[in-house]
């Protein structure tokens, strides 16, 4: 098995034995960033919308009401079957999921208006194989929403948080 395969089944493992953490989490759960997030997409009841790296599902949920369309994705099975069971608790019942990986979406062409990737990004390999997948799945001139955290621009700051979060969660990219 290759060090980058290696490498992504210990973090889906992880993923799938901490998924129940992430429905309650109050950071995924109650932050006033999925309300802008909506703000800022201003989506239309017609509009089909991917949720990538959906977690416990709480963006899919959040514009569940509003699109016509919802697929919750992740690479974690244990996560689509935390996110499943809580987004389901909500009564929410047209959002579908998929297991998907952010860097290859199973999905074809020009298939949504609107793509969404909340607090996930820092996991990604390929940050750039993932933009460039959401742009081919994207129905030209729609949106791309992600929200991710960042590091300071003190150099120094920078490196001791990295290290931290790569010490707390392997899966962690800078």
């Amino acid at each position: 098995m290759s060090e980058k395969s290696r490498r992504k089944n210990e973090s889906r493992e992880r993923f799938n034995r901490f998924a129940p953490c992430y429905v309650t989490s109050e950071t995924h759960a109650k932050a006033p960033e999925l309300q802008r997030l909506v703000e800022i997409a201003r989506p239309q009841p017609s509009w089909s919308m991917l949720d990538i790296a959906t977690g416990g599902g709480h963006t899919a949920l959040a514009f569940t009401s509003i699109v016509k369309s919802v697929i919750a994705a992740d690479v974690s099975s244990g996560m689509l079957s935390a996110a499943w069971k809580f987004i389901r608790s909500k009564g929410a019942l047209k959002v579908l999921f998929a297991f998907a990986d952010a860097a290859r979406l199973p999905f074809l062409a020009s298939s949504f208006d609107l793509i969404t990737c909340r607090i996930a990004a820092h996991h990604f390999r390929d940050v750039n194989q993932f933009v460039a997948d959401c742009a081919r799945v994207l129905k030209p001139g729609r949106w791309l929403l992600v929200q991710d955290q960042c590091l300071p621009e003190n150099t120094a700051a920078a490196r001791y948080i990295d290290r931290f979060e790569r010490l707390r969660d392997p899966s962690h990219r800078r």
